[in-house]
């Protein structure tokens, strides 16, 4: 019975290990506007957020993201099962180690917000600027890198809850503030003629302050999807819905249940399949093929009535 009971936890593991490996590092959850695009490997494809192929789209690491005026787009990244949010006019880079779990990204202007929940082990995420780094565990945060013509850059964190390391990004490691809720920092950086930075004469200390009535005012109204990042992973595409806001059309592509359902008939027939298979090769006496095909059938019924709940929404 040890062996089997063995056997049986060793199929499945390999099978969550296939579905875990299978998973892209992150996917487009939620998309508004016009178009971006996305640049990989140096080459550059244009994207409409009207096409299918946005929802659910695959985020490598490396990948840049450059939206168009109007629009936003909302990133899944799922080994660490993080919301990033990328506003209009922003250019954003994914990255993140072999196993996902130390995640990055570089905003190299505009602006991003990052929903991050309760990181575990080594797990990591921050976001870099040119002149600031935040940090974080588990917290809902942001980064503005702003320039307006005739005035300095300005580069900013803030926090809405939990907390954030900000540092530096080219200074000494000493020279670090941890902002809480409500609170944000911001470093100025005037430009030159030529484009760069002007170094600045001393390094001075960085001091949080509350946040700004512009940042709250900016994402009040952008609230995260919550969309879940093992079933968005699974998502091939979605029919977009179109609305009409002022002059302009804006297409929205949601989450919607076909996702689940895809998720839970897959399960429930590997499931089902698994205790089969099991099944013949301990002939049938184990205590735990009967639970299991139960479960696989389970699974499968709630995924058919996913379905079906989802053809009668839309």
């Amino acid at each position: 019975m040890f062996n089997k009971r063995v056997t049986f936890i060793i199929l499945s593991i390999l099978f969550c290990g296939f579905l875990y490996a299978a998973s892209p590092y992150a996917t487009i959850t939620y998309a508004e506007g016009t178009s971006f695009l996305l640049v990989r490997g140096g080459k550059t494809t244009a994207y409409q957020v009207s096409s299918n192929e946005v929802f659910g789209l695959e985020i490598k690491p490396g990948d840049i993201i450059q939206t168009s005026a109007s629009t936003f787009l909302e990133l899944s990244i799922n080994p660490i099962s993080a919301t990033v949010q990328i506003a209009e006019n922003t250019s954003f880079r994914c990255d993140a180690d072999e196993t996902g779990t130390k995640s990055s990204g570089e905003l190299y202007y505009g602006r991003v917000r990052a929903k991050v929940a309760k990181l575990t082990g080594t797990s990591t995420y921050r976001i870099v600027s040119p002149s600031l780094v935040a940090g974080v565990r588990g917290t809902d945060f942001g980064c503005d890198v702003i320039s307006r013509i005739g005035s300095p850059i300005l580069n900013r964190v803030f926090c809405f809850e939990g907390s954030v390391l900000v540092a530096e990004a080219a200074g000494t490691t000493m020279n670090t503030v941890i902002i809480l809720k409500d609170e944000m920092v911001e470093k100025v950086v005037t430009v030159g003629k030529e484009g760069d930075a002007a170094a600045p004469a001393s390094e001075p200390v960085l001091e949080k302050k509350d946040i700004s009535e512009e940042v709250i005012t900016f994402w009040k109204t952008r609230s995260f999807s919550e969309a879940s990042p093992v079933i968005t992973a699974a998502v091939t595409g979605a029919k977009p819905a179109v609305s009409d806001i002022g002059p302009e059309h804006t297409v929205r592509n949601k989450r919607i249940p076909n996702t689940a359902a895809i998720i839970l008939i897959g399960l429930g027939s590997a499931t089902c399949i698994t205790a089969a298979v099991y099944s013949g090769q301990v002939h049938g006496d184990s205590p735990f093929i009967a639970p299991a095909q139960s479960a696989g059938i389970v699974m499968i019924s709630s995924g058919i009535v996913l379905a079906l709940v989802s053809t009668l929404i839309d």
